[in-house]
């Protein structure tokens, strides 16, 4: 019988978290950016700068 950590060894299951880490980051990323929006508007920059 399979136990969890030799689950966690598998392939498939190390390709699927390293999946999952690297959509979390541009998740983050993306919110990082959307975050920044405001304050550079609210430091005068225009939509045309910030693009």
């Amino acid at each position: 019988m399979f136990s969890l950590s030799d689950l966690k060894q598998t392939k498939v299951y190390q390709e699927a978290l390293e999946e999952g880490r690297e959509e979390g980051r541009q998740e983050g990323e993306l919110a990082a950016k959307l975050a920044s929006i405001p304050r550079l508007l609210a430091l005068g920059l225009n939509f045309e700068q910030i693009a």
